[in-house]
């Protein structure tokens, strides 16, 4: 049986934990950068537009709305 030719479980446990860290870490960079570009874009959007929003859904802009008024 495969069992008794595995003396610790300690070295696949790191295997495992270490690759689902890096796994981890790489998705959420890509979704902070995903985030900060959107934030940028918005800014801008803002920014040119004497802060009324001109592109995007009109649904984004209501949300909008509703955070600037908490």
């Amino acid at each position: 049986m495969d069992l008794e030719e595995v003396d610790s479980i300690a070295a696949p446990m790191v295997l495992v934990g270490s690759l689902t860290f890096v796994t981890a870490s790489i998705f959420l960079g890509m979704f902070d950068e995903a985030v900060m570009a959107l934030m940028t874009c918005i800014c801008v959007d803002l920014d040119l537009n004497d802060g009324a929003p001109k592109y995007g859904p009109p649904t984004f802009h209501d949300s909008l709305q509703n955070m600037r008024e908490f």
